[in-house]
């Protein structure tokens, strides 16, 4: 299958600009419930390159909302098991992983992103993460819920 099949109904959007995807770098933080989908999408869109940073193990009350999760999985990393279902999708994406938190992911990967997208479930790392797009200078896009709320911004 070629590229030009893969991505035949996007490139159909005027204007698009597939090889601009290509060229991408995703740095995405979170791969739980709202972090799972954008991820689905960036490897199904083919985003050159997507960073995946995520600290946390997949728990069995996961499962009811967190797309790339299964029971057989409760307890590993949800980062690596989010790498290797993205790049099930989409085997011509590049995936890199930070199994830790995104305080201790080096200042270079977050200056390497096209884009920032933050999918945190708090406020102080909402903060932080905000803070360091302005220190790189980079857009992020941020996402959270809380309950039945949810929240987007896109911050330049």
């Amino acid at each position: 299958m070629s590229d030009d099949d893969r991505y035949n109904r996007q490139q159909l959007i005027p204007g698009w600009n597939q090889s601009k995807l290509d060229e991408s770098v995703v740095v995405l933080i979170g791969v739980g419930a709202i972090g799972s989908y954008v991820g689905v999408i960036l490897a199904s869109t083919g985003i050159g390159k997507i960073v995946l940073i995520e600290y946390d193990t997949i728990e069995l009350s996961n499962l009811n909302r967190q797309l790339l999760f299964h029971e057989e999985e409760v307890g590993k990393p949800k980062v690596e098991i989010a790498a290797r279902k993205l790049k099930r999708i989409n085997p011509h994406i590049k995936i890199e992983v930070y199994n830790k938190k995104m305080e201790e992911v080096p200042i270079s990967v977050y200056k390497e992103a096209t884009v920032i997208i933050a999918c945190l479930d708090t406020f102080i790392g909402r903060r932080w993460i905000n803070s360091m797009a302005v220190n790189v200078k980079k857009p992020l896009i941020m996402g959270g819920m809380f309950a039945f709320l949810g929240d987007v911004q896109v911050i330049k």
